[in-house]
């Protein structure tokens, strides 16, 4: 174990991934020795069992601190060196498998490297692998209460954000892991809670994928008044959450009052300073679409080219929300038959997923 956090604390990831891994070797011998001997002194093997839990803690924060870059946002591109992926992988994955084999499958510390494993999974694009091991997790917790499992939620939304991106089944699933999800936060938090109010943007956002806009809509209606009272109209969550609103009205035909909306938002846009949040961001990029969905084009080509100026600026290029207003903008630039534009952007979202989350990731397949 010593040599293994000198090497971590020089920077060699790769000796002190080989280093753990023969230290869990050794745990998982003495473990099973130990099982095996009727005679071991009670107060001995406690000792044994303490350091055991001590030693795989240490490896997991390893694990957690490595692979840091990769899962502070969960929509974010891998930021690990690619010549060390499969060596973390295989560690978290080891990991995993000795605290399951030592404490059990529900012990807080397997559960804890369950999560971990399957962010890591998420983040470096083994999506297959990564639904598969949080799907079998999801069961093996069947029967057990949310509050007494902590993270579950979070396991449920990574499942809906990969499934989201498959054909209409996947989606459908992702819809219910999405809206469990939205349910515990309303239970944990209440309804006007602001990390209830974010997850109906999602739930709304799949219905109106899976093309259930009657649903959306009467679910983003019911929570338009608890958003008001939760944020004030200049409050860069409630223009986001506006004019998310303000796109469905749109869609369903009600013109006026996508409008009413519209103007509310650009006013209140116009006054902000600093306009570098993402909830603002995100704000600017949906008055680009609501303009779309009004057939106001030229001014939702002035707008998707003005927010993606500011999204390259505040967020970076190769920014999911960026690569989104990309896609976004090639779809009107392909509308209005600019096909060059539109093809030199789609072109330009490939290649930068490319370079940052690699050829066989399934979002650089999808572009």
């Amino acid at each position: 174990m010593s040599l293994a956090d000198g090497m971590r604390r020089t920077g060699d990831i790769k000796g002190a991934v080989a280093c753990y891994l023969e230290v869990l070797e050794l745990l998982v011998t003495s473990f099973e020795e130990s099982k095996g001997d009727e005679n071991e002194d009670e107060e001995l093997e406690k000792a044994r069992m303490a350091a055991r839990q001590e030693f795989l803690a240490q490896m997991h924060h390893f694990c957690e601190e490595t692979t840091s870059p990769a899962l502070n946002e969960t929509y974010a591109p891998h930021r690990i060196h690619p010549q060390t992926v499969d060596d973390i992988r295989a560690l978290c994955s080891s990991v995993l498998r000795t605290r399951s084999s030592i404490f059990g499958l529900l012990h807080p510390d397997a559960i804890a490297s369950r999560r971990l494993l399957v962010s890591l999974l998420y983040a470096t694009g083994r999506w297959s692998d990564a639904i598969e091991l949080a799907e079998a997790y999801l069961t093996s917790l069947s029967g057990t209460s949310e509050e007494k499992v902590p993270g579950r939620a979070e396991t449920k939304y990574l499942l809906g954000t990969m499934l989201r991106y498959y054909d209409e089944s996947e989606k459908e699933e992702a819809l219910e892991f999405i809206q469990e999800v939205y349910q515990s936060r309303t239970k944990l938090f209440g309804r006007a809670h602001e990390k209830t109010i974010y997850s109906v943007l999602d739930v709304v956002d799949l219905l109106e994928t899976l093309g259930r806009l009657e649903e959306a809509m009467e679910l983003q209606e019911s929570h338009s008044k608890l958003a008001e009272e939760v944020w004030s109209e200049m409050d860069p969550q409630a223009l986001l959450f506006n004019s998310n609103y303000a796109i469905l009205l749109a869609k369903e035909g009600r013109e006026d009052e996508a409008n009413e909306i519209l103007r509310s938002v650009t006013d209140h846009l116009a006054k902000l300073g600093n306009k570098n949040r993402r909830p603002i961001l995100g704000a600017m990029v949906n008055r680009a679409r609501v303009l779309v969905e009004l057939e106001e084009a030229d001014d939702a080509e002035k707008a998707f080219e003005v927010s993606m100026g500011l999204q390259v600026s505040a967020l970076g290029e190769a920014h999911p929300d960026t690569l989104r207003t990309y896609e976004d903008f090639a779809y009107l630039l392909q509308s209005l038959d600019e096909l060059p534009r539109a093809l030199a952007l789609r072109e330009q979202v490939s290649m930068i997923r490319k370079q940052t989350i690699g050829q066989r990731h399934p979002l650089t397949l999808q572009a």
